[in-house]
């Protein structure tokens, strides 16, 4: 009999084991080239609007609820990237499943990046929510499981897309991960309360829409270029 999973039940150790995954290590991992080299994009309103949080939060972050701190601190840093455009948009709380075989996974993500105007249709980039680490929950288990989903998705619809990234919040502290084929990496933690490391997550976040635009676009060419050849 398979296992029966939604997101929130999902652990790291039994995702590995389940589905054979590998996750590197973090000082050698290649997955997190991705998060070097960020684009300069800087300008002065996105600055302010940084330092503003900063200002406003950084000294009580650890008592926000967590509704308190997706509309006060992810939110508006959500809303600088703007992820939206054409083939993609970005939606929260949508439910995703994929059947694996040896293991069912199911649940809502918290938000996600993906294409589809109206209703979601192959995600790209999940995003998880978590206040605090409690008890036996493991919210990066939780994201790599969503991930999965994306990626079993991607597959099927046959995007091209074969690296998945994604992103949970455990407080102040944001941590990236990344699946491509059977491996995972986890980054370290950024520090939302400090401007370097809450520059840098805005920065991830504009690189993650880039390559999720360049995809579309390249695959609208050959999609184009193959019409042409028929």
């Amino acid at each position: 009999m398979p296992q029966i999973l939604s997101f929130a039940q999902s652990k790291l150790q039994n995702l590995e084991n389940t589905l054979h995954l590998e996750r590197q290590d973090i000082i050698n991992a290649d997955l997190l080239n991705v998060l070097k080299n960020l684009p300069k994009l800087l300008d002065d309103i996105v600055l302010k609007e940084l330092s503003s949080i900063i200002a406003d939060y950084s000294d009580r972050i650890d008592f926000l609820t967590e509704q308190e701190l997706i509309i006060n601190v992810i939110s508006p840093i959500l809303r600088l990237v703007k992820n939206k455009g054409e083939g993609y948009s970005n939606f929260a709380n949508r439910t995703f499943g994929y059947d694996f075989g040896e293991l069912k996974l199911s649940g809502a993500v918290d938000y996600t990046i993906a294409s589809g105007k109206y209703e979601p249709s192959v995600p790209y980039f999940c995003f998880h929510e978590y206040k605090k680490e409690q008890g036996d929950s493991d919210p990066r288990g939780q994201l790599l499981a969503e991930m999965l989903v994306a990626q079993a998705l991607n597959r099927d619809a046959k995007t091209g897309f074969d690296t998945i990234y994604g992103c949970v919040v455990v407080g102040r502290n944001w941590f990236w991960v990344i699946l491509k084929d059977k491996e995972y990496a986890v980054s370290k933690a950024y520090d939302s309360t400090q401007i370097e490391d809450l520059e840098e997550i805005y920065l991830i976040l504009v690189k993650i829409k880039y390559i999720i635009e360049d995809h579309i676009k390249s695959k609208k060419q050959f999609n184009y270029a193959k019409n042409i050849d028929l």
